[in-house]
């Protein structure tokens, strides 16, 4: 089976999602999915969304501490702010897409702005 033109398309999105933690590659693709030529489409897009992350939330914040601090202070902070968001948040929206739906119906009752949400 030859690839068609979307396959690195669509696997930059994979990478993509994957980085904000929507997407599980191990229980979604196979080996036979990520072939090498695949593999580096995959990592372009989670690079693409990090670089996405960092330029909407790390360089604001880097350039709000710049004019309250030091230089060297304002990198620092702006990193222990971003590494936290990159490496927990795709984590917290793993373990929310595992959430039991009809046990938090349960839990919240059956309202109609509760099941809008679910």
């Amino acid at each position: 089976m030859s690839p068609s033109l979307t396959d690195p398309l669509r696997t930059f999105c994979w990478g993509v999602l994957h980085a904000i933690g929507m997407f599980d590659p191990a229980e979604q693709l196979t080996d036979a999915d990520m072939q090498a030529g695949y593999r580096t489409w995959f990592g372009l897009g989670e690079v693409f969304m990090a670089c996405l992350l960092a330029g909407t939330i790390a360089v604001p914040a880097g350039v709000w501490f710049a004019g309250r601090t030091e230089l060297s202070l304002a990198f620092i902070g702006a990193g222990v702010l971003f590494l936290p968001l990159f490496i927990f948040l795709p984590r917290l929206v793993r373990y929310a897409m595992k959430a039991d739906t009809d046990a938090v119906l349960d839990a919240f009752g059956r309202n109609e702005q509760t099941k809008k949400v679910f």
